[in-house]
């Protein structure tokens, strides 16, 4: 599996799960990159994005098997 993560110029940093290899969009308004990760998608979370709280995690896997955006400027 793999994360596209979106660096905004504003300080906004977002990130959504792709199940297969796949070409990102670029901007002028963010920096994006496709991470492949080879653990589950709940060890990516807690080792990736420093300080997040156990009881976050699974509400964050639900919204990246989704298919939608995650906030996670909090942890950036």
């Amino acid at each position: 599996m793999y994360i596209e993560t979106r660096f905004y110029d504003k300080g906004i940093c977002k990130a959504r799960l792709h199940k297969t290899h796949t070409v990102i969009e670029t901007s002028d308004k963010y920096d994006a990159y496709l991470e492949k990760f080879n653990i589950t998608l709940e060890d990516w979370l807690y080792y990736e994005l420093v300080g997040v709280e156990t009881d976050d995690i699974i509400p964050f896997v639900l919204i990246l098997e989704a298919g939608e955006w995650l906030d996670i400027t909090a942890y950036c």
